[in-house]
């Protein structure tokens, strides 16, 4: 039975996210939460529901790296590009439990950013934060991964969930 190629963006697109955060904002702290929880989804590889309840106390910023409890309460580390953990740094306040607040983000209220923000990027498709962790996870594999790590990297029990992503990449990479 087939199965349904899973919404991803391509590098290009991804670029074209990332310069609309940079581009001038009514509310600077507003875009720079935003801008860190795009980058959490997509350079952590995250489900909405990890990056929206992250921990100020889960983060090594020294290693580059966050401690993700995941699905079944599975609990994994994930490195970060130093990019990422830079711009997280930015919007953390003292003292504050989570980082997206005291209470942490509702995971809607993330869907509603990571949508309006594909829109403002002119993205011709509608985004969803499940996109970016499909994104993050092909990408690696057509740079080299190897499908275990992935797995690993993205808290999936068995290699049979993460299988998926070839299924994009050999529908992506021109044939011979």
């Amino acid at each position: 039975v087939p199965r349904k190629i899973p919404h991803f963006l391509s590098v290009d697109e991804i670029l074209s996210m990332i310069d609309s955060f940079k581009k001038e904002s009514k509310d600077p702290d507003k875009n720079l939460r935003n801008f860190a929880l795009f980058l959490l989804l997509y350079g952590g590889g995250l489900r909405v529901s990890e990056a929206c309840d992250l921990k100020t106390k889960d983060f090594d910023f020294r290693r580059s790296s966050i401690k993700v409890l995941g699905k079944g309460q599975k609990e994994r580390i994930v490195s970060l590009p130093p990019f990422v953990s830079a711009q997280v740094q930015k919007i953390l306040k003292p003292k504050t439990k989570f980082v997206f607040g005291e209470k942490g983000l509702n995971p809607r209220t993330a869907y509603n950013i990571i949508r309006a923000a594909g829109a403002k990027a002119n993205l011709m498709k509608p985004l969803n934060p499940h996109a970016l962790r499909h994104s993050y996870a092909t990408h690696l594999l057509e740079n080299g991964m190897k499908l275990h790590q992935i797995a690993k990297l993205l808290g999936h029990a068995t290699l049979d969930t993460t299988q998926i992503y070839t299924h994009i990449v050999n529908q992506i990479k021109p044939k011979d």
